[in-house]
């Protein structure tokens, strides 16, 4: 998989920047004795997973990280979606199989998910993982009803 072009440079900021680009290549080195895994889920991504780098990253993770997503709740509203989404890999991924287009629109997600892979490269346990989600994201709005992590 190649990271989209995007029409014009984009900038972000320094820190998050920096943040993105370790945990991508640590994601990408470390983990899988250095190879990314390959699974009967890594199929194409549709075109709107390419609308920026953040947005492709997210969906790239997701697609590697599906259980992992399926154990954190999201924070961006979208359990009032019909139907409602469970968790963060709702956003991400369809639950007939596919992709969700949703997560390519919200920042909520994105950064949700972005925060995962960080944790996630520095070796934390999933539970550590969702006490932080739990704790950097809940304020950002109503959450899916995902079940609690069993440490």
């Amino acid at each position: 998989m190649s990271p989209p072009g995007v029409g014009g440079p984009r900038v972000l900021p320094r820190r998050r920047l920096l943040e993105v680009l370790a945990a991508d290549a640590v994601i990408g080195g470390a983990l899988a004795g250095g190879a990314r895994a390959k699974s009967a889920a890594s199929a194409p991504l549709p075109a709107y997973a390419y609308r920026s780098r953040l947005v492709w990253l997210g969906y790239c993770f997701a697609q590697d990280q599906a259980v992992l997503l399926s154990q954190l709740p999201c924070y961006c509203g979208c359990v009032q979606l019909k139907p409602g989404h469970t968790s963060l890999r709702d956003c991400f991924l369809a639950p007939q199989g596919g992709f969700d287009s949703h997560a390519s629109g919200c920042s909520v997600c994105i950064d949700e998910t972005l925060a995962a892979k960080r944790l996630l490269a520095a070796a934390r346990p999933v539970a550590e993982i969702r006490r932080a989600i739990d704790a950097e994201f809940t304020t950002r709005g109503p959450s899916t009803a995902t079940p609690p992590v069993n440490a």
